[in-house]
């Protein structure tokens, strides 16, 4: 399609311009030495593409000795980690495939936003340009650099375009089958985009028994179809494999309502970060093109928008559904809670419940009666809404989607009742929820988008088009500016690098003191964790440049376990620093800022293997360099 032409070559063309070509080909300093969750993506990534190929897929036995690490654990992005190890002749394995990725899903996200706008019969060349520029120059999009794997947001797009196709005023029966490659891809870039697609997925399925098209027992079959080989691909990968996954809190970081009115980062406000009260994980600025463009939209379509809500009311319900999910139990304007339940209390609870036992009665004593009553009335609302759904469907005689509502729910308190720890570390998992309303976020823009081009004259609409498009480039120059400054950066050296460096390119393995997740056994305020499990990451880092075998995994999936198991590991990983300080090839890194391992490192800064440097204590055995 010219369209999809024209807009890969734009945006392939404003990225060279905007950076450099050692930055996007992944041989820059600031690839070389990152931090925080790039470090972990880029470590998780070293070590897949440097190892042979095994089964599970997505297994690696030298990160995480003894038990090894599944990739997926680190947010490697599989699908980008399987290419770049079927390339590994030509790329390397040292050299991160990140960036490459991120221009990837940049190009991307142009080329699904013209696909959804062409399906929702935009056909002219200019306006399918334009509005494909709009959704690459969305703040959700470029804020999330830092981490790579959630920059695969054309997924979304992708699985709108498909839920168009099949709920439209022409609708293709066949167009659903569309969602099961787009589900496989999906789990092979991150779960929260897995789950947005399955959310899109479900709602297509609701609006084929809302309009009557469907029957439950279609539904159900349909479901089958897709959970089938998705399911396959998922013991492939060795996600069926993982051992005890933590519960997490859920909502850590939920949707602040304020959040989609609030630029942040804006030129035309001239804000420069989060905005006070919402917070990172909350940002969700639609743009000030694309909020242009709804104003507009809305304006033109006012008359009828009673009618399309009613005729496509399987996707009212997902967008709002979307939403609750998305601000979890803790209603938030601004700085305000205005329902549910304060987090900050409740996160305290359920970290000392995971970790002590008795979750429910900490929760319970943590919360005021003030905060009863905003839960109550919380619930209510939630009740209120559900019981109005159910109502609406039997007035209207919707007995399909009654019904399928009604099993569905039978299905999930069966659930709860037999899997309750399964069924709650499925929802803990995802702590960020506020991350769901990327969902709304685009099915609202490209509907605006759409929208202006269906309800005025072409020269009128590409003018608005245009003067949207203008408006939302310069609206997310800051981003693009904080971008570009992180590509000129060069970050901060490790303490004692060179000394570390070299014991590592003459070890077989490495033992660090503590480990990432030991470190949060330290009992550390916010601050000093964060420096220590900084300085892990830097020597896990280090280590991947070798693919050395490694204790140690800085994983985002497991933050959290419960004390005796944190215990058990952490003493094994301080018995196998005392044992093998001369082991041959051994290279032992006991860290300065973790008050639990003092004594050890006094032990071993005896030793005449050891050395005390300033990140801590550093052994290394017979054949390992020694400065």
């Amino acid at each position: 399609m010219l369209a999809s032409a024209i807009v890969i070559l734009l945006v392939a063309g404003l990225a060279f311009a905007a950076f450099p070509v050692s930055f996007l080909m992944g041989t820059d300093s600031f690839w070389r030495r990152p931090a925080g969750d790039t470090a972990e993506h880029i470590i998780g990534g070293r070590y897949f593409v440097a190892d042979a190929w095994r089964f599970p897929l997505l297994f690696v036995p030298r990160l995480g000795v003894p038990t090894g690490t599944n990739i997926g654990l680190t947010d490697s992005i599989p699908l980008a980690a399987l290419a770049a190890k079927l390339g590994r002749g030509w790329w390397g394995w040292q050299r991160p495939y990140l960036p490459v990725w991120i221009l990837f899903c940049w190009i991307a996200q142009g080329v699904a936003g013209v696909v959804s706008l062409y399906v929702l019969q935009v056909r002219r060349v200019v306006p399918l340009v334009l509005g494909g520029l709009l959704v690459v120059f969305s703040p959700v999009l470029l804020v999330r650099f830092g981490h790579a794997a959630l920059c695969g947001q054309f997924l979304l797009l992708l699985a709108l375009a498909v839920h168009f196709a099949s709920v439209g005023t022409s609708p293709r029966r066949w167009a659903w089958l569309f969602y099961l490659p787009l589900l496989v891809l999906a789990i092979l870039v991150h779960v929260y985009l897995f789950a947005m697609v399955a959310g899109f997925a479900l709602a297509t399925l609701l609006h084929g028994l809302w309009t009557e098209k469907l029957t439950a027992q279609g539904v159900l079959g349909r479901l089958l179809a897709m959970a089938a080989p998705v399911a396959l691909v998922m013991a492939v990968l060795g996600y069926f494999t993982l051992g005890p996954v933590p519960l997490k809190p859920y909502g850590e970081w939920p949707l602040n309502l304020a959040a989609p009115f609030v630029p942040g980062w804006s030129a035309v406000t001239g804000e420069r970060g989060a905005p006070p009260g919402v917070g990172f994980e909350s940002y969700a600025w639609l743009g000030a093109g694309t909020t242009l463009l709804i104003v507009v939209a809305l304006a033109a379509w006012r008359d009828r928008l009673r009618v399309i809500a009613a005729d496509h009311g399987a996707t009212v319900t997902m967008v709002v559904a979307v939403v609750v999910f998305a601000a979890s139990f803790s209603v938030r304007l601004g700085p305000w809670v205005v329902l549910g339940f304060p987090f900050a209390p409740i996160r305290a609870a359920i970290v000392a419940g995971a970790r002590d036992g008795g979750t429910v009665h900490r929760v319970l004593a943590a919360l005021t009666p003030w905060d009863w009553a905003r839960g109550i009335l919380y619930v209510v609302v939630l009740l209120a809404l559900g019981a109005w759904l159910l109502l609406h469907l039997w007035r209207h005689q919707r007995l399909q989607t009654l019904r399928f509502l009604l099993m569905a729910g039978v299905v999930l308190a069966a659930a709860v009742a037999l899997m309750p720890h399964g069924i709650a570390v499925i929802v803990s998992n995802f702590q960020a929820s506020a991350r769901f309303v990327w969902m709304v976020l685009y099915l609202v823009a490209v509907l605006a988008i759409a929208g202006v081009w269906l309800a005025f004259p072409p020269r009128l609409s590409i003018g608005l088009l245009s003067l949207a498009l203008a408006l939302q480039i310069a609206d997310t120059a800051p981003l693009w500016g904080m971008l570009r400054d992180d590509a000129r950066m060069t970050p901060p050296h490790l303490m004692n690098a060179k000394i570390i460096e070299a014991n590592f390119a003459r070890a077989r393995d490495v033992v660090v003191v503590p480990t990432y997740l030991c470190s949060y056994g330290e009992g550390l305020g916010p601050e000093a964790l964060a420096a220590l499990t900084d300085r892990v990451t830097a020597v896990d880092l280090l280590a991947s440049r070798w693919a050395l075998p490694i204790n140690s995994v800085r994983n985002s999936r497991m933050t959290a376990v419960h004390r005796d198991a944190l215990e058990s590991r952490c003493s094994a990983a301080r018995s196998a620093a005392l044992a093998g300080p001369d082991a041959p090839g051994r290279v032992t890194v006991v860290l300065a800022g973790a008050p639990a391992e003092s004594e050890l490192r006094q032990q071993l800064a005896a030793q005449p293997e050891c050395s005390a440097l300033d990140i801590g204590v550093l052994c290394h055995g017979r054949g390992a360099s020694s400065h």
